[in-house]
């Protein structure tokens, strides 16, 4: 189920020694000897959990699981719009795919971004217009997972902080509440984008 670690630059350089470090000095720091520690690493922190709990394969395994729920959930999105069939074929043509199969045999963060923003689309389609942003009592808590989702998204790398601020925007753009309304969903996405 997973090959070998140890395959890319990428895990070798940064994705696999970054959280091996952590574990052994019991504290992320960010080390002058590698350069990427210093920059946004939500995937090496779950490295790290999986790591202590296992071995150096277990990212592997996690990015496995992971792009097994960014499938699920981009099937779930296209299965809003099309038939059962046509969702599957699509969403099997994407993770079938040249770059998808690449970043399923080695230690890569965009699976973790494609999860993070296909969970923000997902809500961000789910929410009926008129229950989010009409003084719904769950403006908070919708507004505050959508940030959570754009504040991983922009957690994993410095390059799709704009995808993140994108799915915050498309929600705002969707209201059509009141300019108080959306102060409060920004206040509280961005809330949930800091945690």
């Amino acid at each position: 189920l997973c090959l070998p670690a140890g395959l890319s630059i990428d895990e070798q350089g940064y994705q696999l020694p970054v959280p091996m470090k952590w574990i052994a000095d019991r504290f992320p720091h960010v080390y002058p000897d590698i350069p990427y520690s210093g920059y946004p690493l939500q995937p090496e922190f779950l490295f790290a959990i999986v790591m202590a709990a296992g071995k150096c394969s277990a990212p592997r395994l996690l990015s496995l699981f992971v792009q097994a729920f960014a499938l699920i959930a981009f099937y779930s999105l296209l299965r809003r719009r099309l038939k059962p069939l046509g969702a599957l074929v699509f969403s099997l043509c994407l993770f079938l795919g040249c770059t998808h199969v690449t970043f399923a045999q080695e230690i890569f963060a965009e699976p973790y971004i494609l999860l993070n923003f296909l969970c923000g689309l997902l809500l961000v389609d789910s929410l009926s217009v008129a229950a989010w942003w009409r003084g719904s009592p769950g403006l908070f808590k919708k507004s505050l997972l959508l940030g959570l989702f754009a504040g991983a998204i922009a957690a994993t790398k410095l390059t799709v902080i704009p995808a993140a601020g994108l799915l915050c925007l498309g929600a705002l753009l969707l209201c059509c509440g009141s300019l108080k309304e959306r102060f409060f969903a920004c206040c509280a996405m961005a809330l949930g984008g800091l945690w």
